[in-house]
């Protein structure tokens, strides 16, 4: 399956709207640790459903939890929250393809 994506098409992938949420770098404090920063942007990015493939390369307690594959200009980071559809959502792994412009995330539910 070839992968390579023309301009025209990475824009049409941007089309639904949804919430990046990431924290700064947090730290212990007494003993305690106390999160970084929050900070909430509005990204577009296409996102869709993984393959039935892709679920089943997952570990089996995996399988259970709703995935889906992300595709967008922004970049991503492990562990980045995405409010999408009301519900929200953990990256789980990150693949740069910077030479489409864009990047691949996987999400699972939180």
């Amino acid at each position: 399956m070839s992968y390579r994506f023309h301009v025209r098409q990475a824009r049409l992938l941007t089309q639904q709207k949804a919430t990046l949420t990431r924290y700064g770098k947090g730290e212990y404090v007494q003993g305690v640790y106390e999160q970084g920063n929050k900070s909430c942007i509005e990204i577009r990015a296409s996102i869709q459903p993984i393959t039935g493939h892709e679920l089943m390369s997952m570990p089996e307690g995996e399988r259970t939890r709703s995935h889906f594959n992300v595709f967008t200009t922004t970049k991503l980071k492990n562990e980045d929250l995405i409010n999408y559809k009301g519900k929200v959502y953990e990256v789980r792994t990150v693949e740069d393809w910077d030479e489409y412009s864009l990047g691949k995330a996987v999400l699972k539910d939180v």
